[in-house]
């Protein structure tokens, strides 16, 4: 990224760095399995086979004559740069288009109508340099932009140029590195607990600076090795004490009776004609399932992290069941005897979290006996 930054401010091409590695960031987060991101290579940020970014942290407006729009531009006219593989080659920049700049409508036009918007502003430049060269009288180096516009003129008949210029877009006004990085945390640090995020998405960038690379391969990131790194990162990061979810817990509706009244959970109830418990065992249910379901559906380390917690908590009822069973003398009170012991059991830790409530526990325990393969029942019968 060889770019002139923020006017007067000695950091801030160490700024427009960082902000080009959290755009990868980003990006890895927007991957879907299969891609990579790539740095360095093609381009500022690469998503493989879909798109192309050329990374700009500026603070002025983004004009017809901007060094940073037909620096890209010729950027993506090399030889060696195959714009066939991408989906969009986008110019992502802080600068905002001017008011009275011609790429105010660029994202909007097509082919034909880009192509003018570039003749009509090399034309315009050509007269303006024409014009300073007679006050002038032909004293004076031509500027570097100019060069850069003529570069583009000479390859307006080229089928690459119409190529770069059907994908090309601009991402103006995209938000600076503060922004950025509040957008990060806001949108990707949700299973991080708060005081930990900071070191969390730092780690991250870390990450991204630190690559594993052999000589003559390019620097990438695959989806799978980000995954595991974003994993590992949350479930260190995770850790310490926070409350546990309680959105979802709440009294029984009607229509959840109705609704749930047939499934198997409620059914074994039933079979131990422990009617006074099932309203109760409803309600554990629907707590537990909608904060499995919906409260940890996008945290890797909370669903992980559950599944251990699940597993502890089928482990406590089957010794609990054999010891029951040692010792029926009438089936219906002591089945509803163990419904009560089971319910009553030492609620295990959940990584991350303070010790959930009873009722979210028991809740689990409601849907693994909702759970046809997993063959519990609170009848103390032998098989």
């Amino acid at each position: 990224m060889s770019d002139q930054k923020l006017a007067n401010d000695a950091s801030s091409s160490t700024h427009g760095l960082i902000y080009q590695f959290y755009i990868a960031v980003l990006k890895c987060f927007e991957m879907t399995e299969g891609q990579k991101v790539i740095l360095e290579r093609y381009g500022d940020v690469t998503v493989s086979a879909s798109q192309q970014f050329e990374v700009k942290h500026y603070g002025d407006a983004l004009t017809d004559s901007h060094i940073n729009f037909w620096n890209t531009l010729n950027n993506w006219l090399r030889p060696d740069f195959d714009a066939s593989q991408y989906s969009a080659l986008v110019l992502f920049t802080t600068q905002k288009i001017g008011p009275n700049s011609s790429l105010r409508e660029w994202n909007e036009v097509g082919l034909v109508a880009r192509m003018n918007i570039l003749k009509s502003i090399i034309d315009e430049a050509e007269v303006r340099e024409q014009k300073r060269q007679n006050d002038k009288k032909g004293q004076g180096d031509t500027p570097q932009i100019l060069h850069l516009q003529r570069r583009v003129m000479e390859r307006l008949q080229i089928e690459k140029l119409r190529k770069v210029i059907e994908l090309f877009v601009i991402a103006d006004a995209s938000p600076d590195l503060p922004n950025l990085y509040a957008r990060l945390k806001q949108i990707h640090c949700k299973g991080i607990l708060e005081k930990n995020r900071d070191d969390f998405l730092s780690s991250l960038l870390g990450y991204i600076l630190s690559p594993s690379v052999e000589e003559g391969k390019s620097w990438e990131i695959t989806y799978n090795e980000f995954s595991n790194k974003v994993a590992a990162l949350t479930a260190l990061y995770h850790k310490g004490t926070s409350r546990f979810p309680v959105k979802y817990r709440r009294p029984p509706q009607t229509e959840d009776i109705t609704a749930l009244h047939d499934n198997p959970f409620t059914a074994k109830i039933r079979d131990i004609q422990y009617h006074e418990v099932i309203s109760k065992a409803i309600s554990d249910y629907l707590y537990a399932s909608n904060t499995v379901f919906e409260e940890f559906r996008e945290y890797k380390a909370p669903t992980d992290n559950y599944k251990v917690f699940a597993e502890e908590v089928l482990d406590q009822i089957e010794p609990t069941r054999r010891l029951a069973l040692r010792s029926v003398k009438d089936i219906i009170p002591d089945s509803q005897s163990f419904y009560d012991n089971v319910m009553q059991l030492t609620v295990p830790t959940f990584s991350g979290f303070e010790t959930p409530i009873p009722s979210f526990r028991n809740g689990v325990i409601h849907m693994h006996f909702n759970d046809p393969s997993k063959k519990l029942k609170w009848r103390l019968e032998n098989e």
